[in-house]
């Protein structure tokens, strides 16, 4: 037999081979790489808080004790996406005031040098029944933190005792209240703000109205039923 045609039929082998290898490869990477996409999808489902109703017995709470959906926030008076739930978070109590409740928690973030003051000082209007009022404000003013001196919202949010006021910001009590909010955060395994549990669902990071309100009503229509 030709020796030429022997090295013809073997390189050919070879070949064949060699391809038959590289679609097995290619087969068991796209196995893997659909068992790697499927894991994450799992690992993003969203977490459900067991015995979540404890988190309503603190935190500060807008809206009916007994609504149907409880929402709740821990939050960073710094955060910028925070800043962007707020409209929306109005919106939504204008539209289910009797049927949505907010519960908010402090979560200020190290890199945030003014959150942790402005919690402080959130703290303290609380203390003379101006919380939701100071909260409102904070916002409002977050692009010149911190020019805006705590006390001077104070008054524009009614806080009535200022050097009350300026007594509880220096108060350790009060730290323990900021602290231990953030403890609760820690637990619960918070690591952006803002998150939200929304009758013990746990969703991080900021939300829409309509995918808000859309899961407001999922909620509405099973407790109806």
């Amino acid at each position: 037999m030709n020796k030429n045609k022997i090295s013809s039929k073997y390189r050919l082998s070879v070949i064949a081979v060699f391809l038959l290898f590289i679609l097995g490869i290619n087969s068991y990477s796209n196995k893997n790489f659909t068992k790697t996409v499927q894991t994450n999808i799992q690992q993003t489902k969203p977490d459900t808080i067991p015995n979540w109703r404890r988190l309503l017995k603190g935190g500060h709470r807008i809206g009916p004790a007994k609504a149907p959906v409880q929402i709740v926030e821990f939050s960073d008076f710094q955060c910028p996406y925070c800043f962007e739930m707020e409209p929306v978070f109005k919106m939504i109590r204008q539209k289910y005031p009797k049927k949505v409740a907010i519960t908010r928690y402090n979560y200020p973030l190290h890199h945030h040098k003014q959150a942790l003051p402005a919690a402080l000082a959130a703290e303290c209007a609380a203390r003379q029944g101006k919380y939701d009022e100071y909260h409102d404000l904070l916002f409002a003013n977050q692009d010149i933190f911190p020019s805006q001196p705590w006390d001077s919202l104070a008054k524009e949010a009614g806080v009535k005792d200022i050097q009350k006021f300026h007594g509880c910001v220096k108060d350790e009590k009060t730290l323990k209240i900021v602290n231990d909010d953030i403890l609760l955060g820690d637990t619960l395994k918070v690591n952006v703000t803002p998150t939200l549990i929304i009758n013990g669902v746990m969703h991080p990071g900021t939300m829409r109205e309509s995918e808000l309100e859309q899961k407001i009503n999922k909620i509405l229509s099973k407790s109806s039923d």
